[in-house]
């Protein structure tokens, strides 16, 4: 097994391989551990193993619901519904408020998201601070992924799993009490982007492994549906909880998640690799419940591990080194393994041109500035609620109107929305009358964030799946992706606000139609359909 550790240090290591579903055994359907959908048990454990991923949803809205804190005094504003007064009723007790040291002075510090009384100019966060205390969640996911792979097959994945927690845990405590401490936020996002690097890899492939045929399809939607109920409960949470109470409510879910996962087993297909026969059989035991009812069978399914297992090794009989090698003189600029990462790679890029993510990481702000008649806060929370339905919404439709077509129709809706909007600004710039149209923005954004995570925020890493299912270079193809994908969330979420800045709200929406038009055209030229797809 050394050199099967030793290859698994790209992005996805042990699932770059086992998720070739076509390989899995020889004679069953789909290429699937065979089991029997009637002896599958409640989904608890994978329940208990994707739950952390709320407290990482939570990390993603955070900056949404943190930055106008962070950086405005609004002790004589009122937000966009003129609200104020409610909100000073509700954070009027001085529970939230105690003494943070400071370097430079001691002063009292009013923990609430909406008002901040005792701020001063110095202490505020500004835009380019802002917008690195966001971003860099995206450059610590990009390190946190690189040794994942790797770290899974060396410590185990349900080991890894419950090792993540910690820089999760670190990085919600350092912002609880870092206030305006511009350093130990960075740290903190950083950490927080370690855990979010790591999960990437360890959850699914942890899912990947304990998941029986008839509902491993499924499982490719518990990932990115988590993290949106995470967005969801910290869009909630910050409507109405004082700033330190969110962090720290935030940071429960990371204890109650590592609670959680002492009740979970061990992956048998890691547990194989590793020689562990007994444990295996005993782990796949709990997980199909054969240990309470006698009656349920897993021997035919543990044999077909046990293949899969042998033929892994078999893969990996050869260095890494000489495994790059023989990869690297087969690819050519014309060959399939070349257009099947050109296609792959650019799909991460039309990922991020959709522009979703500064929308995300900005919210509250986006609907501030936008002049909506509804409260930022409230759009804040309908928008996550569209994104946790429209999750849902993929795995439904996926299959029957085939990727290529939904990404091409939701293309086509990215233009409509930003050049929508971009027409809404205008409007506004020329001081026409748009009081009884103010709901515009909320509704444009309620589709772009439905069409994304419909479309291409989930079909991407499906059809990257589904396009290097047939190819040796797999791995090495999914971690440049990955990586494209990580590096693109950064620019976008650190660029967005100086594109506001200094080309103005109309005039990035414009270029994000612009963009999309590109990135849609791309779609209908280059990418082939994958529905049904066997190798």
């Amino acid at each position: 097994m050394k050199n099967a550790d030793s290859c698994s240090n790209s992005h996805l290591g042990g699932l770059s391989k086992l998720a070739q579903a076509d390989d899995w055994s020889d004679g069953v359907p789909n290429g699937g551990l065979e089991a029997d959908p009637a002896n599958s048990t409640p989904g608890s454990r994978l329940s208990q193993a994707t739950f952390g991923m709320i407290s990482l949803g939570c990390c993603f809205g955070w900056s949404s619901l943190a930055l106008p804190y962070l950086q405005r005094n609004l002790e004589n504003n009122s937000n966009a519904t003129g609200e104020m007064d409610y909100i000073d009723e509700l954070h009027s007790s001085d529970n939230f408020s105690y003494k943070i040291p400071d370097s430079r002075h001691n002063r009292l510090v009013n923990f609430s998201i909406h008002s901040e009384p005792d701020a001063r100019v110095g202490d505020l966060v500004t835009m380019e601070e802002g917008a690195l205390i966001s971003s860099l969640l995206a450059i610590g996911a990009l390190f946190g992924s690189l040794p994942a792979g790797y770290l899974a097959n060396i410590c185990g994945r349900k080991t890894m799993i419950q090792i993540l927690n910690v820089p999760l845990f670190v990085g919600w405590l350092a912002i609880i009490f870092a206030d305006r401490n511009v350093i130990i936020l960075y740290l903190a996002r950083f950490l927080q982007g370690i855990a979010l690097g790591l999960s990437s890899v360890f959850i699914p492939l942890y899912n990947e492994e304990i998941s029986e045929a008839p509902i491993r399809g499924a499982l490719g939607t518990i990932y990115n549906t988590m993290v949106n109920v995470g967005v969801l409960f910290i869009a909630i949470a910050g409507s109405c909880l004082p700033y330190l109470w969110v962090n720290i409510t935030s940071a429960s879910i990371v204890i109650v998640s590592a609670v959680a996962l002492s009740w979970i087993p061990e992956s048998p297909i890691y547990l194989l690799m590793k020689g562990q026969k007994l444990s295996a059989q005993n782990s796949l035991s709990i997980l199909r419940g054969s240990n309470f009812n006698p009656n349920i069978d897993i021997g035919k399914e543990f044999d077909d591990m046990e293949k899969l297992v042998d033929k892994i090794r078999d893969q990996n009989k050869y260095s890494c080194l000489e495994s790059l090698k023989e990869r690297l003189h087969d690819f050519r600029v014309t060959s399939p393994t070349a257009k099947t990462f050109y296609i792959v790679t650019l799909l991460m890029v039309c990922r991020q041109l959709s522009g979703v993510n500064g929308i995300l990481f900005y919210g509250v702000d986006f609907f501030r500035e936008s002049g909506s008649s509804i409260s930022p806060y409230v759009s804040n929370i309908v928008v996550s609620i569209v994104e946790v339905v429209s999750g849902l919404g993929s795995f439904l439709l996926v299959d029957r109107l085939g990727r290529r077509f939904i990404l091409i129709g939701c293309g086509a809706v990215f233009v409509f929305v930003y050049f929508t909007l971009s027409l809404y600004l205008y409007f506004k710039k020329m001081n026409y009358d748009i009081e009884s149209v103010e709901w515009i923005p909320l509704l444009i954004i309620m589709i772009d964030f439905f069409v994304y995570d419909l479309g291409i925020g989930t079909i991407s890493f499906l059809m990257m799946a589904e396009l290097t299912r047939s190819t040796e270079s797999k791995g090495w193809i999914t971690s440049t992706a990955s990586m494209v994908n990580w590096l693109g969330i950064f620019m976008c979420t650190y660029f967005f606000p100086a594109m506001i800045h200094y080309i103005g709200d109309m005039g990035t929406y414009i270029m994000f139609g612009i963009l999309n038009i590109i990135g849609t055209t791309f779609i209908f030229l280059f990418v082939p359909e994958t529905k049904f797809r066997s190798g």
